[in-house]
């Protein structure tokens, strides 16, 4: 069977290239008071109850009401102990449940005293060889349950001589392995069970259930991995990682599932429903977080962050022939911003970002608690983006000077991605494209019309010759669409 390749169109004046970081003056970027003496290295983030939970990767627990959030004082210890945890999911300002290593943990203060008394293990039916690797994300699944994906194991670090759980010596095969159970699957937990969810995942470090009950997941770039993925999950479908398959019982051991050809793991995976460039979209996707009505534009897409570069991406969902697909852009990309940006949460009210950072050993350490607030409403960004026949729909967050817009501000080309055993991928297959027409619809929207557009494609659209009446150019010019499906 021949390989189905993922297809990208660009309009773009030119080749994409790394963005220079300036500071943007429609946000504003604050440090928040850590507490005194520990890493700054921060695994999660949970709000309830207008109290802060900050847990730390390198083990403990900490409380804060959010009416102190920019003071240094306030913080109450709350729990400690743990194994890398890097999911939580709050139930009360008393009642914390987190994802460790190694099990899926509820952490309860008893008496209201601020420390936690107890610590249950609500599951440890998942394996761990030790590998550094195995780490995991969680959400709620909106119904007293969660959802825990699963981190496989790398091969530039060790497994232990005793491991926990069940060992598959064909899942230890490859650069990133399965050989533990349940390593590179989204594990559902429900009325105290543990079930396999979906497969197919090489590190999901974010994952998140939004409004829609829409559960999305992202992954990241390496093998099997051309570029960042982000997905939306449904039971029993497989993501395109093959390690995985040796705990799906359709495949397993003796079927050898890590030997799987390009052609057979094409045939059998679901396509990331949105793609994001390494180098210029999200370099290591992490937390995934919905924008509430009240931060000030851009309600109902997703932010995401950005684990390994001062930026935190934007996601344009969009419903096409009964499927979702969408955009991608960048929210911001400001040296102000710390660049382990691992997990999001917004406050109560909706109107500021907080973000916990941990780079996790990888690159220059730049970890803390940062917060972001839309201090503009004047800002000149891509609002929203939707496939039409024949081409997209731009709409701005303010009125567009149309008259400074000529048939010289679009131009556009194409290139290929292609999922393979091997560490990403460069984009295949260039070509240049035409574009056909644009018109204004009305002061803040455009159509713009290509000559020829084909499913399966993703399109990236440079916006940096559209300006506003005021003259503004585009903050985020560079926007990707995954067009799975077309009108």
């Amino acid at each position: 069977m021949t390989p189905v390749k993922s297809i990208l169109f660009l309009l773009t004046v030119a080749a994409c290239g790394s963005l220079s970081l300036a500071q943007n003056q429609d946000f504003t970027i604050d440090d928040l008071p850590l507490p005194q003496g520990v890493p700054p290295e921060v695994g999660a983030l949970e709000i309830i109850d207008d109290h802060l939970f900050l847990v730390l990767r390198r083990g403990d627990v900490f409380r804060k009401p959010l009416s102190k959030l920019e003071d240094s004082d306030g913080w109450v210890h709350f729990a400690e102990g743990l194994h890398n945890p890097l999911g939580a999911v709050a139930l009360s300002k008393d009642k914390l449940v987190v994802s460790q290593m190694a099990e899926l943990t509820e952490i309860e203060d008893l008496n209201g005293d601020g420390w936690a008394d107890q610590y249950l293990s609500l599951t440890n039916e998942f394996g761990l060889t030790g590998n550094y690797h195995e780490t995991n994300a969680m959400c709620s699944d909106g119904d007293g349950g969660f959802f825990i994906a699963m981190g496989t194991a790398s091969h530039n670090g060790p497994i232990f001589q005793r491991i926990k759980g069940a060992y598959s010596p064909e899942g230890r095969r490859g650069r990133n392995f399965s050989a533990a159970q349940w390593n590179g699957w989204v594990m559902h937990y429900t009325n105290g069970e543990l079930k396999p969810f979906a497969s197919g995942f090489r590190q999901p470090n974010g994952i998140f259930l939004d409004s829609k009950n829409r559960l999305w997941a992202g992954d990241n770039e390496g093998d099997w991995r051309a570029c960042s993925p982000l997905f939306l999950v449904e039971r029993g479908n497989f993501h395109g990682h093959p390690a995985s398959l040796v705990w799906d019982e359709k495949h397993g051991d003796a079927a050898q599932p890590t030997t799987y050809s390009v052609e057979k793991v094409d045939s059998l995976r679901t396509r990331p429903h949105i793609r994001i460039p390494y180098k210029d979209g999200i370099r290591s996707l992490a937390g995934i977080q919905e924008i509430p009505e009240t931060f000030g534009a851009f309600a109902g897409q997703l932010v995401v962050a950005d684990n390994n570069a001062r930026r935190l991406g934007r996601v344009i969902p969009d419903r096409v022939k009964n499927q979702w697909q969408g955009a991608f852009v960048h929210l911001i990309e400001d040296e102000r911003l710390n660049s382990g940006n691992n997990r999001l949460r917004f406050t109560p009210d909706g109107q500021r970002l907080l973000i916990g950072q941990t780079t996790r050993g990888w690159g220059k350490l730049a970890e803390g608690l940062q917060s972001v607030i839309l201090s503009s409403e004047s800002l000149f960004e891509l609002d929203t983006l939707r496939l039409t026949e024949g081409g997209f729909r731009l709409r701005m967050t303010n009125n567009i000077n149309f008259s400074a817009l000529s048939g010289d501000s679009f131009r556009v080309r194409s290139f290929t991605y292609h999922d393979t055993w091997l560490y990403g991928g460069e984009p295949e297959d260039v070509r240049t494209e035409t574009v056909a027409s644009f018109e204004m619809e009305d002061e803040l929207t455009i159509l713009v019309k290509l000559q020829k557009l084909e499913a399966g494609r993703v399109y990236h659209l440079d916006l940096g010759e559209v300006f506003s009446i005021s003259d503004q150019s585009v903050g985020n010019p560079h926007v990707f669409y995954t067009a799975n499906q077309i009108p």
